[in-house]
């Protein structure tokens, strides 16, 4: 499996969720895919954070809520948590990103 390019393995994962027989595995499966989306996430992840200290909704939000608002905004479901772990990873603010998603999800 190591050998497997993220996206091969992103795809047996969507095939774990469509197969899946009970709610754990489903969750499992579902799991799975959120980490290799956020790992296909991360470069943009990386550029998106660079544009945190030019952006004027990162100065004027606690913890830079809005920034991540109107980035994490632009996606649902398991798409939108992936971002939120690949921002946290390339160096968001989480108590940020846990406000936008927790307005978000409302």
């Amino acid at each position: 499996m190591e050998n497997l390019k993220n996206a091969d393995m992103l795809k047996m994962a969507v095939e774990k969720i469509k197969n899946a027989k009970n709610p754990q595995e489903k969750e499992n499966a579902q799991a799975e895919a959120v980490k290799l989306l956020a790992i296909e996430f991360e470069p943009e992840a990386r550029e998106i954070m660079g544009l945190f200290k030019t952006d004027l909704t990162a100065k004027t939000t606690e913890n830079g809520y809005g920034f991540f608002y109107k980035w994490l905004g632009q996606f649902k479901g398991l798409y939108r948590i992936a971002v939120a772990i690949a921002l946290e990873n390339a160096g968001g603010s989480r108590l940020g990103i846990q406000s936008a998603m927790e307005v978000l999800e409302g």
